[in-house]
């Protein structure tokens, strides 16, 4: 009931609150005080993109330093794994090189598939011919050319003795060899 009074009231009486305004200086600094304000919040912003701009920059540098770097590792890594002879005669070698590489590799997981007890003499051998395959291979890449057909022969001879060596370990298994070492007559 008393509010019903106090509505009335004000809408009896709506007029004489309406005439009154706040005097003119309190507008002003108003005005005043919303100016300082904006000024503030539009150099608070621009020193936030400022900052933000520099830490987009350095973000992006960063990423592009990064990604040249690892862009460069990976190429030195292919180029010093990659086969690369630099010598165009030698292009077939490396066709016979990956033909070896597959047979030998098939044949030593069929060797180590049969469970004989000899793999680590055996696993012993064939590093004893990589390292001599890898001296081979720093000659061929150092050679001038002049005994270049007997080094890749040797290299050859390397992988053939590794086929004996998987040859005659199946052979004690009575494992058969499904890979046929009379096709890889290979000379170059």
């Amino acid at each position: 009931m008393k509010e019903k009074k106090l509505e009335q009231f004000l809408a009896d009486h709506r007029q004489e609150f309406d005439s009154e305004s706040p005097p003119p200086m309190i507008w002003m600094n108003l005005d005043k005080e919303l100016a300082n304000n904006r000024k503030a919040v539009k150099s608070t912003i621009v020193h936030d993109l400022k900052q933000t701009n520099i830490i987009r920059v350095m973000q992006v540098a960063a990423m592009f330093v990064v990604v040249m770097g690892v862009g460069l590792l990976i190429g030195l890594e292919i180029n010093k794994s990659g086969n690369s002879y630099n010598n165009p005669h030698l292009d077939e070698f490396v066709e016979v090189e990956r033909h070896y590489n597959n047979k030998i590799d098939n044949m030593w997981a069929t060797v180590k598939s049969t469970g004989i007890e000899e793999t680590e003499d055996v696993e012993e051998d064939l590093k004893s011919l990589d390292a001599v395959y890898n001296e081979l291979k720093e000659e061929l890449l150092k050679g001038k050319g002049s005994n270049t057909n007997e080094v890749v022969n040797s290299m050859i001879h390397n992988y053939r003795s590794k086929i004996d060596i998987l040859e005659t370990v199946l052979n004690k298994t009575n494992q058969p060899n499904q890979l046929n070492i009379e096709d890889d007559k290979v000379e170059i």
